[in-house]
């Protein structure tokens, strides 16, 4: 069952706390985040667009600059917030939930695992292939920055294990949105898992449905949630 996303924000601002403070330039665009050790808010900001992260669950929000609010929503809830930058923060206020302060995330110690985001360029898989090659294989491979790894989401498209994803066992969801038909409360999908000549395709009846299905070097993975505002979430299970 998934959390309330309200009820998710309460719960972290009564165990989240965050301090200090450091330079950064004074732009809404980026990654910011707000953590304990052991929960996490994810914010990222884009123009107009907006995606929140909290416990495992994301609301896709929309940036109104000149009234300074960013507006997230689901099939089921809407939250508003005010938003002022201060410094390498950024604050977000709402009647209903309260106050929190994100810390802004540089390029340098980004995660790039934990955020809904998707390749759009073969030239930074080659550029990835070729410093993988360089000195010991197995060590490079141990330290290779994968866009997807322990816990991300894919939406609808083609992905590639090894390059894109992170080769390993996970817990996969599917999270079911229908922005254009409020009423319709769940969906389906399927993940089709190609390696050269085999083909294994998990289907997904309904967002209720977890699958767990592994992951290796070279394989092909195809993401097609029912349509596309859903997706698939998956969460490392290398146990």
């Amino acid at each position: 069952m998934k959390k309330s996303f309200k009820v998710a924000l309460l719960m972290l601002l009564v165990i989240l706390f965050s301090g200090g403070c450091s330079t950064a330039k004074d732009e809404l665009n980026g990654s910011y985040e707000l953590s304990n050790g052991d929960s996490k808010m994810e914010l990222e900001i884009d123009g107009d667009d907006a995606l929140l992260m909290l416990y495992g669950e994301s609301m896709e929000g929309t940036v109104e600059r000149s009234k300074k609010t960013i507006t997230f929503k689901d099939k089921k809830e809407t939250a508003k917030f005010t938003y002022k930058l201060v410094g390498s923060k950024i604050s977000l206020k709402s009647d209903e939930i309260g106050s929190f302060a994100l810390e802004k995330v540089t390029n340098d110690d980004k995660p790039s695992s934990n955020l809904k985001k998707k390749k759009t360029s073969n030239s930074s898989k080659n550029e990835d292939s070729s410093n993988e090659s360089m000195g010991n294989d197995s060590a490079d491979k141990d330290k290779k920055n994968y866009a997807y790894e322990d816990f991300f989401y894919l939406e609808t498209g083609e992905y590639e294990v090894g390059t894109d994803i992170k080769p390993g066992a996970y817990n996969v969801n599917l999270n079911f949105y229908d922005y254009s038909d409020d009423s319709k409360e769940d969906g389906s999908g399927y993940i089709e898992v190609t390696h050269g000549d085999s083909v294994k395709k998990y289907e997904f009846e309904n967002s209720e449905v977890e699958r767990r299905i592994i992951l290796k070097d070279g394989d092909l993975i195809n993401s097609v949630p029912e349509n596309a505002d859903s997706e698939f979430s998956f969460m490392s299970d290398d146990t």
